[in-house]
């Protein structure tokens, strides 16, 4: 079984950790230090229970009062553990390898394309995802989150939805591996 165990100062290793974890066919289940499977919606979703759960450091963030909302402190432990920016978690698509960078092209363009869903929430992933086409920076967060709920609306590539839950896993995975520089935290910060 592939080890969960974070390192507390290495956080290109906690990377590859959260990228092996996608990769695997239950990605989606992760075991908590008590035994418990946590079930996960999204591969952000992963990382962020990886890190709460095995990250060493994860009890300072959570203890300390500098942070005042729980997204704040969410923020730090994805920031701390896998060196990752916080707010707003964006990066500059042209520091992702072409393939990867194309593949989510690819599904913005299929979205873009599609109907429009007969539900505003679902309506507003599938537009956040058709929007990639024409914006500056990605979000990993939006990634994962909106093309999983494109293939949980509606499977179909007529509605946009090219990517099912295990192949947007793996396209995290991929950025994580290819980590772009407009990502990773700043180490002086």
């Amino acid at each position: 079984m592939l080890s969960l165990e974070l390192s507390s100062t290495d956080q290109a290793h906690n990377r590859r950790v959260w990228s092996e974890w996608l990769r695997r066919p239950d990605w989606n289940r992760v075991p908590g230090r008590d035994g418990v499977i946590r079930e996960c919606s999204t591969p952000w979703e992963v990382g962020v229970t990886i890190a709460d759960e095995y990250w060493p450091s994860t009890g300072d963030v959570m203890a300390s009062d500098e942070y005042e909302f729980q997204e704040d402190v969410e923020e730090a432990v994805i920031s701390g553990c896998f060196g990752l920016r916080g707010d707003p978690r964006t990066f500059d698509p042209a520091d992702l390898p072409e393939r990867i960078r194309n593949q989510i092209l690819m599904a913005a363009r299929a979205a873009k394309s599609a109907p429009p869903y007969d539900n505003m929430l679902w309506n507003l992933d599938k537009n956040s995802i058709a929007e990639l086409t024409d914006v500056d920076d990605w979000s990993p967060v939006i990634i994962s989150t909106c093309l999983i709920s494109m293939w949980n609306y509606d499977q179909s590539p007529m509605r946009g939805a090219i990517m099912s839950p295990r192949d947007v896993a793996r396209l995290i995975a991929d950025i994580l591996d290819a980590a772009p520089q407009s990502l990773l935290a700043d180490p002086e910060d």
